[in-house]
């Protein structure tokens, strides 16, 4: 019967996991609203542009839509990936988005999965 034996290599090993230099030679694009962000788009018309690709900036933050004339920006929040973010960072976003002279809403995934909720929210618009 035949040992088997296993040579570890821990720099083989970590330059076959971690091959840094291969993903930062993929060209960067913008991205694309997700499926999250295309649902909001719809409810909210054709005066909000998606800008959650970089391609407006307020006081260094980049809000999803704007609305440039009417000086409304609309964060969309995933329940996943902001569910944990602390109440003091949001509050701080908001308030910086004043400062610069805009009004800032904030609508959760669960309210634009729930036509009722998302239709109020927007009332406040």
């Amino acid at each position: 019967m035949k040992e088997f034996s296993y040579e570890y290599d821990p720099a083989k090993r970590f330059k076959q996991k971690n091959n840094f230099a291969k993903i930062n030679r993929v060209p960067r694009r913008r991205s694309e609203p997700n499926a999250l962000e295309w649902r909001l788009q719809k409810a909210l018309g054709p005066s909000f542009t998606y800008t959650g690709n970089g391609s407006f900036t307020i006081d260094n933050l980049k809000p999803d839509f704007v609305d440039k004339t009417r000086k409304i920006v609309i964060e969309a929040y995933g329940d996943y990936w902001h569910r944990n973010e602390p109440l003091a960072k949001t509050i701080g976003k908001v308030a910086r988005y004043q400062r610069q002279g805009y009004r800032a809403i904030i609508i959760w995934e669960s309210e634009i999965n729930d036509p009722i909720k998302l239709r109020r929210k927007l009332s406040l618009i």
